[in-house]
């Protein structure tokens, strides 16, 4: 995250926390998150394909 403009440690360490507690983030959210559209080259550095890890951790914490 920190290779993206404007990211630096405690923006990332913050949209981690929010994808740990919201699930997948995707483009448009995150570009809210961050202040700024997400550009060509932030969207080729980055991956949003879901997270199945992540969303069965969601699923345990729900018990």
């Amino acid at each position: 995250m920190k290779s993206i403009l404007g990211v630096g440690p405690k923006l990332a360490k913050t949209i981690v926390q929010i994808r740990k507690h919201a699930g997948n983030l995707y483009p448009d959210s995150l570009g809210v998150i961050m202040r700024r559209p997400l550009d060509r080259e932030d969207m080729l550095m980055l991956d949003f394909r879901p997270n199945p890890r992540l969303f069965a951790e969601t699923l345990e914490e729900g018990d």
